[in-house]
């Protein structure tokens, strides 16, 4: 075992935090909690973060042209995600599934904290 898993193993039971390999992170906390709760889904520099666990990556098409469209899991019910440049800020939405359409859209609800920060300042 490599010693930084140790350390991070030492961490998570000294302050009694899960650990989740990532497949078990986005198909049992990530989605759930925002695809299916609705739970904002805060981060900074969203679109470095996202496309870092993204398992497939595509350029998008359609009406998200000149965006990347981010596979996040195999699960069929999951939705990838759209990153789209637009502006000087990122915009990131669920895609479209045969299981998400119509009435059952749901976009998602994304900050990047980055961009508030440079809104702000």
């Amino acid at each position: 075992m490599l010693p930084e898993t140790t350390i991070i193993q030492d961490y998570s039971k000294k302050h009694d935090l899960t650990l989740y390999l990532l497949d078990e992170f986005v198909d049992e906390v990530f989605y759930p909690e925002t695809f299916n709760f609705g739970t904002l889904c805060v981060g900074f520099n969203l679109a470095f973060d996202i496309s870092r666990i993204a398992k497939r990556t595509g350029e998008s098409r359609k009406g998200n042209k000149g965006g990347f469209t981010l596979t996040l899991s195999d699960n069929p019910f999951n939705p990838p995600i759209i990153s789209r440049k637009l502006g000087q800020s990122n915009t990131h939405k669920f895609s479209t599934t045969k299981q998400n359409k119509g009435r059952d859209y749901f976009s998602g609800h994304f900050l990047d904290v980055q961009t508030v920060g440079e809104v702000l300042l």
